[in-house]
C-alpha cells in the first residue's frame, strides 16, 4: 500500500512551481529538528485533492514553518511543469504529508506463532495480528475491451497479470479494477475435540494438512477464513 500520512500540516501560501521552499504550519517540534513527524530527507507528497506531487524535504527551517525542496532534477520545484500556463501551483491550505509504502507478509513471532506483520518505507517491521496463518490475494479485471464498464470479468493470481493490465487507464483496454484478500487465522492453542477439515485457496485441509480426509492431521486448531474486496480508486463500479 503507498499513501501519505496526514499530519495536519497545511500550504499557509500559494507555492508557485518556480518556488525552492513551501511555507507551511506546523503543529510539533520533537526538539530533533524534525516537525510533526516531518524530518530533513523524508519523503513527502503534498496535494489539493485535485493533482499531488511526491518530493524529498531538503530542510527544515524557521522552526519547520519552511520545507526546503531544491535538490536537483525532479525533486525541484521548478521542474513541477515549467511556469506559465503550465505551471503546477498549489494554493494555500493544500496539505503536506509524509510518504509511507508498506508491504505485508506473514512470519512468526517471538512465541513462534504465525502473524501477520508490516514493514514501512524505514524497514521496520510491526506485528500485526497474531494467528494469520496464510494470506492470498486475487486481482479483478476488466475484459470488456473498447467499452470497458468498470464490472469485475475474472479474478486471477498476480502471475496472470499482464503488463498492459497493470498500467492501463485506456477504456479501449483490459485493466485491473479490484483486489480481494483472504487471510487463514488460527486459533494459538488446541480447542477443538476433532481437527477440523476446511478448504482454502483452492485446497482441502484437515487439521492445518493438505490432503484427503485420510491424510493424517496435525492439530485440532481452530480455523476462519476473513475476505474483503478493495476497488482500485476511480476503476469500479
Amino acid at each position: 500500500t503507498r499513501g501519505g500520512l496526514d499530519s495536519g500540516v497545511t500550504l499557509t501560501g500559494e507555492s508557485k512551481a518556480n518556488d525552492a521552499n513551501l511555507t507551511v504550519t506546523v503543529t510539533s517540534d520533537d526538539g530533533s529538528g524534525c516537525y510533526s513527524g516531518m524530518c530533513p530527507d523524508d519523503i513527502l507528497v503534498i496535494s489539493d485533492c485535485t493533482k499531488t506531487k511526491i518530493f524529498q524535504a531538503t530542510k527544515l527551517q524557521q522552526d519547520g514553518e519552511m520545507i526546503v525542496h531544491d535538490k536537483s532534477g525532479l525533486n525541484r520545484c521548478s521542474s513541477w511543469g515549467g511556469n506559465g500556463a503550465n505551471a503546477v501551483d498549489f494554493k494555500a491550505g493544500a496539505k503536506i504529508m509524509k510518504m509511507q509504502s508498506n508491504f505485508y507478509y506473514i512470519g512468526n513471532n517471538a512465541a513462534g506463532n504465525p502473524a501477520l506483520y508490516r514493514r514501512g518505507i524505514t524497514g521496520a517491521s510491526v506485528e500485526l495480528l497474531e494467528g494469520v496463518e496464510d494470506m492470498q490475494l486475487e486481482f479483478g479485471i476488466d475484459k470488456d475491451t473498447g467499452d470497458n464498464n468498470y464490472v469485475v470479468d475474472e479474478w486471477t493470481t498476480a502471475n496472470k497479470v499482464t503488463s498492459g493490465q497493470w498500467d492501463s487507464w485506456d477504456t479501449d483496454e483490459q485493466v485491473v479494477i479490484a483486489v480481494r484478500y483472504s487471510l487463514l487465522v488460527r486459533s494459538i492453542e488446541n480447542v477443538l475435540d476433532e481437527p477440523q477439515a476446511y478448504n482454502f485457496n483452492g485446497k482441502d485441509y484437515v487439521g492445518g494438512v493438505q490432503g484427503t480426509a485420510a491424510t493424517a492431521a496435525s492439530d485440532r486448531r481452530l480455523r476462519q477464513i476473513f475476505t474483503s474486496t478493495l476497488g482500485v480508486r476511480n476503476r469500479l463500479n
